[in-house]
């Protein structure tokens, strides 16, 4: 049976979708908030060591009887919507895999959805059941950017012409020396000593 998306996905990404999931729509909207926009490997890891209570899962809503935990503010260990979620990772990434999509993926988009909560029936008839939709996308990851590589585009001829120009430049810069030198003013010359005033001789009487 083919389920709608709310996010439309391209030919170079894979899906995964679990419907009607028996886990708390608010736990599996955290955990979707917490693994979107990281890599797969890097989510599945994260999601595995809180299933291990190595490390908590931080909340950032509904906490107003939620504990702290050590390094962070609010967070639970939701094992049983993370198993779901665990399952889904794993099957969008059998999906890219038969897609022929590299091994770097990169969760594009996952989202939570109320689904339908009937009634559950026997002893506990008067209680709702929990249901939720779960969607998620793969995308592969962008290629890193070699800064090395950058001066190769421009071809062997660049060094030679950027030695030139460095040439010019200082060629340039030596011609300009002696015109700096012209302008600088001559220093004043020392007035020459006035001659001494010989005493004029007295007449006779």
């Amino acid at each position: 049976m083919k389920f709608g998306l709310s996010f439309t996905p391209t030919e170079n990404m894979a899906t995964a979708v679990g419907r009607d999931l028996p886990i708390s729509t608010k736990q599996a909207v955290e955990i979707c908030r917490f693994i979107r926009g990281k890599r797969a490997d890097a989510a599945k890891a994260a999601l595995e060591r809180v299933l291990k209570h190595e490390s908590p899962l931080p909340y950032t809503r509904h906490v107003k009887k939620m504990p702290h935990r050590p390094g962070m503010r609010t967070g639970a260990y939701p094992e049983k919507a993370i198993r779901e979620v665990l399952k889904l990772l794993k099957s969008a990434e059998m999906n890219a895999h038969v897609k022929g999509l590299s091994e770097e993926l990169v969760i594009a988009h996952t989202n939570a959805h109320l689904a339908s909560r009937p009634m559950r029936y026997g002893r506990q008839s008067r209680r709702i059941t929990k249901r939720t939709h779960i969607e998620v996308v793969l995308a592969e990851a962008e290629p890193k950017k070699d800064v090395k590589a950058a001066p190769d585009r421009e071809g062997p001829e660049a060094p030679a012409k950027k030695e030139a120009d460095d040439a010019k430049k200082a060629g340039a810069v030596k011609e300009k020396k002696p015109q700096a030198e012209a302008k600088t003013p001559a220093a004043p010359e020392a007035p020459s000593p006035s001659p001494e005033k010989k005493p004029k001789p007295e007449a006779a009487p």
